[in-house]
């Protein structure tokens, strides 16, 4: 308020942002005092509401403001009802004089007129003290089960290829029933907390409520419990198959990624604690690729630095990822070369959490020059930020997720070009600052659970996945009272530590020996281009990148500036482990919602595309269909066969088998490059791909002339 009634502000008012934490929702009616109609139906809503209630800027729409809880943000025919990660300006301008009322029920009732069709309903009997620890970490449980994909589907709201809402809700109760050994009580817990959850839940049927009904006939229905390694005997959906569940094993870390002052600092953090090794060490690598700032790692033309991202990725929320970062924090307190001496100013650390991209550039932020408007003098407007090194440690990764879906957030970009180069000019209009050589690294946290729900919501991570360390944590054992890390032997590591990056001081140009250049050419370059199906496949695809700038932090640990093979088996150690954990997180899943459909669907069968058009009820447009199926058949997911009848040829999309790959391994002698540097050709010509078409119809896969 202050800075809008400053008359020298230029601000045009104020604004409010609304999220999980504040009490509000809110109604937006666009357009409605400007048209009879519509402002018939906004007048029954205004009524209903009956709460504060001003005009937009505009002056022909309505802001109304309640208080309550909403399950998810609607909109229909311009008007929008929302209770978090939006923004609105707030004008003054009364439409009708009342106070901010709570209006849970009124919205229960508004939801039902306006959107009868939606899977959401809104929650007016829940009680959310009744959702326990326990509860939570049995949904995390599930969500990394074989079903989880349809676990986290169903729990939602989303009850496509179900007859109806009822088939759905009992559909979840038996997943629920066969993993909580049919526990009625913890069933209706869990099961309120979920989007199907609507009052009809509670209706009463006799002696029975509807909710008391379906779990009983989950009951009845789940023939054996999660005990006994059975499966369930439930209502049929498309693409549903569980009579076969293969459980994705948890990955394991190969002690060659323990190699040397990483290593041996590791095991000595977790020696007394619960905190999984893995969580520890993604943590340091990354903390300490902050401090090193100047070393650069030439590929081709490509300039790598040390700067690294991670996201850890709990089993639960006991997986102990919080405690994971305290060894670090403690070991880079202080930084002594000897008892007096200090190696320069430790990085700058924050908590974050992220909000916006512009945060990010305003951290590490240039100096601004501007005119002095009485001397016309050059002067420094703002000093900016001199040293570019920054490490956050944000331990709500489901926050950034939930940013980078708003429209015109730029924070998934800066985040990706924080990674690149660092040098970020965002070209928009509430940003006028710049950074240039800006070094930051980060590192979050999120349960497998929340991640799986909020990527069902949105595939947000397409854009800068790839650029993120995926790491499985989970507590590794039981430590009822964990002991600090012992004081001698850590200042021991901490004098360590500061001669190692005394080693680096100024910039310098870190390279690979011959022999890793070797090992590079012979086995691994190979294997980490190899190209991988679905989600998984997308944050997996920065491989070799994330590989020399995890050889080349080794290679620093070591006080080298030359890449040894020590160096880089560390770094496809570790990448290994990264790279199984996004298997164990994402397995399964497409990076695009409307694909990942498409391939549930056609498990049952070929299918035209009309056929898969009215699987999704006809509401995905043509055009986003096509991209979907094209980029399947791209990716050898899918395969297409095409039937002449006399009139238009019919072309039917049918799922092809992933089980087997068929690599040709081969020598070239084409000019320019030796026999030791084999590469992968693909080979795209018309005539491949014709021979692909005429022998795809046994449904296998076929990799058309892969060396």
């Amino acid at each position: 308020m202050a800075a809008y009634q400053d008359e020298e502000s230029g601000f045009d008012g104020i604004g409010f942002c609304v999220t999980e934490n504040d009490p509000f929702a809110f109604g937006d009616l666009d357009h409605c005092l400007d048209n009879c109609d519509r402002q018939a139906i906004a007048d029954r809503i205004v009524g209903l509401l009956d709460s504060y209630t001003e005009k937009s800027p505009s002056g022909d729409g309505l802001r109304i403001i309640t208080k309550g809880k909403l399950p998810a943000n609607h909109r229909i025919n311009g008007f929008e009802f929302y209770s978090s990660v939006w923004y609105l300006t707030i004008t003054g301008n009364v439409y009708l004089d009342k106070g901010i009322e709570e209006r849970q029920t009124e919205f229960g009732q508004l939801y039902q007129d306006l959107f009868p069709d939606k899977q959401q309903a809104v929650t007016t009997e829940s009680n959310h003290a009744e959702w326990t620890q326990a509860d939570k970490d049995l949904c995390a449980r599930i969500a990394g089960s074989k079903q989880g994909e349809k676990f986290q589907r169903l729990f939602s709201g989303n009850f496509d290829g179900y007859p109806s809402k009822s088939e759905a809700d009992l559909a979840l109760c038996c997943v629920l029933s066969f993993w909580i050994d049919k526990d009625v009580k913890q069933i209706d817990r869990i099961f309120r907390q979920s989007k199907l959850y609507r009052p009809k839940w509670d209706d009463k049927h006799g002696d029975q409520t509807y909710g008391e009904m379906t779990i009983g006939k989950a009951i009845e229905k789940c023939t054996e419990t999660v005990g006994s390694k059975m499966t369930i005997v439930e209502p049929a959906a498309a693409g549903d198959d569980v009579d076969e569940i293969t459980i994705i094993e948890w990955p394991v870390l190969d002690d060659k990624a323990l190699h040397g002052f990483a290593g041996r600092f590791v095991r000595f953090a977790t020696e007394n604690s619960e905190a999984d090794p893995a969580a520890v060490l993604a943590t340091f690598l990354v903390r300490f690729g902050v401090e090193v700032n100047n070393p650069i790692l030439w590929v081709g033309d490509t300039k790598h630095r040390a700067n690294l991202s991670a996201v850890l990725v709990g089993a639960s929320s006991k997986a102990r990822k919080g405690t994971s970062a305290k060894p670090v924090e403690r070991l880079f307190e202080p930084l002594l070369l000897d008892d007096d001496n200090l190696v320069g100013d430790r990085a700058r650390t924050t908590p974050g959490p992220f909000s916006s991209g512009e945060g990010i550039v305003w951290a590490v932020r240039d100096a601004v020059w501007g005119t002095d408007r009485k001397t016309g003098k050059l002067i420094e407007v703002d000093p900016g930020v001199s040293d570019k090194r920054l490490f956050v440690l944000d331990e709500e990764f489901g926050g950034v997720m939930t940013q980078t879906r708003r429209e015109g957030n730029i924070l998934s970009m800066i985040i990706r070009t924080v990674w690149d180069t660092g040098n970020l000019d965002p070209l928009t209009k509430t940003s006028k600052v710049k950074a240039t050589g800006a070094h930051i690294g980060w590192v979050s946290h999120i349960t497998v659970f929340e991640l799986l729900t909020r990527l069902s919501e949105s595939e947000s991570l397409n854009g800068f996945a790839n650029r993120i360390l995926w790491v499985c944590a989970r507590r590794t054992k039981l430590v009822p009272w964990p002991a600090p890390m012992d004081r001698s032997i850590l200042n021991q590591y901490q004098h360590e530590l500061s001669e190692i990056l005394a080693a680096h001081r100024g910039t310098v140009e870190v390279r690979p020996d011959e022999e890793v250049r070797l090992a590079w050419s012979d086995k691994y370059y190979r294997q980490l281009t190899e190209e991988r199906p679905g989600l998984a496949g997308c944050v997996v695809n920065r491989a070799e990148s994330q590989v020399m700038r995890l050889a080349m932090v080794y290679a620093l640990l070591d006080k080298s500036h030359v890449i040894r093979i020590e160096h880089l088996e560390a770094a496809i150690a570790f990448w290994r482990y990264c790279e199984e954990s996004a298997m164990y997180i994402f397995d399964g899943r497409q990076g695009d919602g409307v694909a990942q459909r498409i391939i549930e669907h056609l498990q049952d069968g070929p299918k035209t595309a009309t056929e898969i058009h009215r699987l999704f009820s006809s509401h995905v447009t043509k055009e986003r269909l096509k991209r979907a199926l094209t980029e399947l058949e791209g990716a050898g997911r899918i395969g297409t066969e095409k039937e002449t009848t006399g009139g238009r040829p019919t072309t039917t999309y049918f799922l092809k088998d992933l089980s087997v790959k068929r690599v040709k391994s081969v020598e070239t002698e084409k000019p320019g490059i030796t026999g030791r540097d084999t590469i992968l050709i693909t080979l795209n010509t018309p005539s491949a791909k014709q021979n692909e078409r005429t022998t795809s119809g046994n449904n296998g896969l076929h990799y058309a002339g892969v060396i």
